[in-house]
Order: structure tokens, then C-alpha cells, then sequence
């Protein structure tokens, strides 16, 4: 019924739309005011949205990989061209589904890693009302929400089958191998040079850290690309030299936390097929917990405290890896300044938090100077370099533990999931998602990843698309059972 109606008035909106950009071009050419030069795309994208949404959707994974950082005010900073679009498909998702309540499947929203994801941003809320700065704390939840409409929950309707697993891979897969290959080629005159390292990916990626993360949590999906191409095909090839392609891109990012993602990875795929995710997990657990009890017995901290003049950054990789050792690096001692002065800043508000997005602005008022290094002056306005305290400080003891619990009810259901089906498809489509997972969680504890568009997003989309493969098979299991019956 709308498509005749669309039919029979596309002449009179062909019309509109001529006129409309016609105006809008003459306005910005006599105001001076530019912006206006893209209402017709505006006008061109709300219409295809609203005739075929899907179709927006994908086309903003296509733009992920090409987002650029862009610096609206000092304070204030956005993704273009991807945030704008993905408050658009906020506003569009919610028109949608109001226009097409059906299409909720309150499986997925009923599944207890949705809960635990929108009860931790439940609590993120009251922590904003309870900030020491509730104007860059309602920021956060306002970008928050945006990621959680756009990246989890219209993923769980726009990505179902493996028709739509493979739409999503390609439109990620092509712009960000292209990407990986200009910064190759760009790197190659500078001799692969540790020191310019963080030259050759900009604008399209802030550092090293954003390049190298993106790509080891999206290798999981080219490896899954290749289980579907048949043996011998010109695909298959050029797929399995992309992951030693991406790898090339991995290791020459000279990013430490992404080679420990990559062997932990290997780790928590045999954990997942002997069934011991749990025991890993509890183990992890113990670990971190004895390693920060026995630092902080008797200020046992303070006896590692950097030199000053010999914590200094380095020219070449084998000296930065060989300083991090010895506790001479100095981004490896900045981060345990920050981590010192986030953990101070934690005890002032334990419960609670200080408030998403405060740690940046109040931290210094609790670090400990004699771990100060050259990096100290934190001009590029980093947080603390590791999500796990950063959740910590900001939405207290309640926001960490809500956090914990929803990563091991998502590798719990990724294990019991896996091991309840005899089908590969699926079996490669959950370990490909959990090990996307597992490399987002290792990047982020050295690191605050997750507001960041290229990687929250395959954060939330591997999480919707796992989700999904889940209800299937307990679908496809339901109607065994109602058939054998």
C-alpha cells in the first residue's frame, strides 16, 4: 500500500525535493552558512530511512572504519560523519519501531545479558544525577544511549540470520582493509619507524592504540568469513591474506595490549571448547585481586616508584618493550600514575562513583607525585587506561560489579551456547563474536576503549548478533523437542 502511494506522488516529491535544495543552496550561498549545502543529503537520507531503514543502517558500518575525530569545541568532540548518523538512527529506530512494534522480539530483551547491559545503564543514570559534574556526566549517557539504541538494539533486528552476518562483516571488511593497507603504505617510506608510528593512521584513528585495537577484535570476523567460502575460490584467498594482512597492520602498530589480546584470545578459545570459561574467568579474577592486595599491603606500591630522569619514551620497539619491564617506560609508569590517583580518587566516592566522564578533569588532585613522568601534563586529556577502574571510579563498587557480571554471563552463555549445538554455522558464528569479546576486554584494561565508535560498536554488535544465534538455537531446539513429540 505505501509503495502505491509512493508511486503515484513521486512526482510531486521529486518536486518538493528539487525545491527544498534549491532553497537550501541559495540560503547557504547568500548567508555565507555552508552547513545548509547538506540538506539534500539530509533530505535524501530521512527519506531512504524511512523507506528502507535497513539500508541507513548498513551504511553507517560502512562509515565506521572512516570516522574522523572532530574537535567541536575544546570541550566538546564527536565522530563525523558516524555520530551524527547514529543519533539519527536512534530517533529513526524509536519512529520504527512504533510504526512496527512486531519487529521487538522480546526474547532478546528479555535475555539476561540485555538486562545486566540496561541495568548498568540504569546505574549510570543515577550516578550522573549524583555527579561532581552532572553536565559532562549527562553527556555520557546521552552518547550511551545512542549506542545502546543503534548498536544492540537495532542490531538484534536488522542482523538475524547469516544473510545479514555477512552484509555487516563486508561493509566493515572493505573500507577497513583499504584503510590498513594506506597506512601500511604510508609507514613503508618512514622504514616502519617506532617513533612515527602514530603518524601514519590519522586522521582516520586517533593512535596506535584505536588502529591496532580495531583490527585484532575484527580479525575473529575474517576468519569467520573464511569458513564461509568454498576451498579454492579467489575469495577465500584474498581473505586468508587479509588476516596476515591485518596482522602486518597489528604488529607494526607496536601496540603491546593487542599482542596480549591476540595469544589471550588463543587461550579462551580452547577454554571455551574444554569448558572451563568459568574456571579461566575465576582464576583472572583471583589473580588481579592478589596482585592489587599484595601492591597496596603496607604501600608496597611506593617501592616501584619510576625514576624521573630515566623513565623516558623510546625510539625503537625492542627498547620500549625492554623499558617496560624494567619499569622505564613512560607511558607503562603514566598509566600506573593515573591508576594510583584513580584508585585515591575511587575511596573518595566508593559506592556510587565521582560521576561518568569526571576522571579527567579531578584526577590529579589524587595521584601520588613521585609517580610523575614526562607524560604527566596529559595534553592529549586521556583517561585513566583501563576501563575496568575507570567504571570503578566513576560509577563506584555497584557499576564495577554490574559490569563483571554481565562480561561472565556472556561468556557463560557464548560456552553453553557453543555446546549446545551441532550446527558449525553457529558454532563459528558465537566463537567469532566471543573472541571479538575477549579481545575488546584484554584492550581494555590497558586502555578506555568503549566510548570510542570503531570499537563500542563491534563491542555491542558482536554482543546483538551472539544474542541472536542464542534465541535461534533455542528456537530450533523448541521445535525438535515439539516434533519429537
Amino acid at each position: 500500500m505505501q509503495s502505491k502511494i509512493l508511486d503515484k506522488e513521486s512526482v510531486v516529491y521529486y518536486w518538493i525535493f528539487i525545491l527544498l535544495s534549491i532553497a537550501a543552496i541559495v540560503t547557504a550561498w547568500a548567508s555565507e552558512i555552508y552547513v545548509l549545502f547538506v540538506v539534500p543529503i539530509a533530505i535524501i537520507i530521512g527519506v531512504i530511512t524511512f523507506i528502507d531503514f535497513k539500508k541507513i543502517f548498513y551504511f553507517l558500518l560502512f562509515l565506521i572504519p572512516c570516522s574522523i575525530e572532530y574537535q567541536v569545541t575544546p570541550s566538546l568532540g564527536t565522530d563525523l560523519p558516524t555520530e551524527p548518523l547514529i543519533v539519527g538512527i536512534m530517533l529513526a529506530f524509536i519512529v520504527y519501531i512504533s510504526l512496527h512494534p512486531k519487529k521487538i522480539d522480546f526474547n532478546f530483551i528479555k535475555n539476561p545479558i540485555t538486562i545486566f547491559i540496561l541495568i548498568q545503564f540504569l546505574w549510570s543514570i543515577i550516578c550522573s544525577i549524583h555527579s561532581i559534574n552532572g553536565i559532562v556526566s549527562t553527556k555520557y549517557v546521552l552518547a550511551k544511549m545512542w549506542y545502546l539504541t543503534t548498536f544492540l538494539f537495532a542490531t538484534s533486528i536488522f542482523i538475524k540470520d547469516i544473510k545479514d552476518i555477512k552484509l555487516f562483516f563486508w561493509c566493515i571488511f572493505i573500507p577497513l582493509s583499504i584503510l590498513v593497507m594506506v597506512t601500511l603504505v604510508r609507514y613503508y617510506p618512514m622504514h616502519f619507524a617506532f617513533e612515527d608510528v602514530n603518524k601514519t593512521m590519522v586522521p582516520y584513528f586517533r593512535n596506535k592504540v584505536n588502529y591496532g585495537t580495531t583490527l585484532t577484535i575484527f580479525i575473529p570476523f575474517i576468519i569467520l568469513a573464511i569458513t564461509w567460502q568454498k576451498s579454492g575460490t579467489w575469495t577465500k584467498k584474498i581473505l586468508i591474506l587479509s588476516v596476515f594482512l591485518f596482522l602486518a597492520g597489528i604488529y607494526f602498530s607496536y601496540t603491546r595490549s593487542c599482542i596480549l589480546a591476540l595469544l589471550v584470545c588463543v587461550v579462551a578459545f580452547f577454554a571455551i571448547r574444554w569448558k572451563m570459561i568459568k574456571l579461566s574467568i575465576l582464576v583472572s579474577l583471583m589473580a588481579v585481586f592478589g596482585f592489587v592486595s599484595y601492591m597496596v599491603y603496607q604501600n608496597e606500591y611506593m617501592d616501584h616508584a619510576p625514576i624521573y630522569e630515566k623513565t623516558i619514551q623510546h625510539d625503537k620497539y625492542e627498547d620500549h618493550l625492554a623499558a617496560t619491564v624494567s619499569l622505564e617506560d613512560a607511558s607503562s609508569m603514566e598509566r600506573v600514575y593515573m591508576w594510583i590517583g584513580g584508585t585515591f580518587m575511587f575511596l573518595k566516592h566508593p559506592i556510587i562513583g565521582n560521576g561518568p566522564n569526571t576522571f579527567y578533569p579531578n584526577y590529579k588532585h589524587y595521584t601520588v607525585h613521585s609517580f610523575e613522568t614526562y607524560l604527566s601534563d596529559n595534553d592529549e586529556k586521556l583517561t585513566v587506561h583501563n576501563y575496568f577502574l575507570l567504571t570503578l571510579i566513576e560509577q563506584g563498587i555497584v557499576g564495577l560489579v554490574l559490569f563483571f557480571i554481565t562480561i561472565f554471563t556472556f561468556l557463560a552463555f557464548v560456552q553453553k551456547y557453543y555446546h549446545a549445538t551441532d550446527d558449525p554455522s553457529y558454532k563459528n558464528i558465537i566463537m567469532a563474536c566471543a573472541m571479538s569479546f575477549v579481545g575488546i576486554m584484554v584492550n581494555i584494561s590497558l586502555s578506555d576503549l568503549l566510548e570510542v565508535d570503531k570499537i563500542g560498536s563491534i563491542y555491542y554488535m558482536s554482543i546483538a548478533i551472539a544474542i541472536n544465534v542464542f534465541i535461534a538455537i533455542d528456537k530450533k531446539q523448541k521445535e525438535s523437542f515439539t516434533l519429537s513429540e
